[in-house]
């Protein structure tokens, strides 16, 4: 007996039992698909942020340098000025 004549003998609800399991497989397998394409984004996602904060950081600390530089000048300017 082949496997079509044996199929052609299963009972309809053996065989919707089949099809059903077929769509849960396929469900899987794709849910696995989009799970693992969401794991790449999130890690893409997490190191694009950390390249961000850095390049904000690296901005930060040149601010607070050249504030530091401009209060000392402007310390230096007023003791200058200073008359006693």
């Amino acid at each position: 007996m082949t496997i079509l004549q044996r199929w052609k003998q299963t009972a309809l609800h053996n065989k919707a039992l089949v099809g059903a399991g077929l769509i849960a497989a396929f469900g899987t397998v794709f849910y696995a698909g989009a799970a693992i394409v969401q794991v790449c984004i999130m890690n893409r996602s997490a190191s694009e942020s950390s390249e961000q904060i850095a390049n904000i950081y690296s901005k930060a600390q040149g601010i607070i340098e050249s504030m530091s530089a401009t209060q000392s000048q402007m310390c230096q300017q007023s003791s200058e000025n200073v008359v006693f």
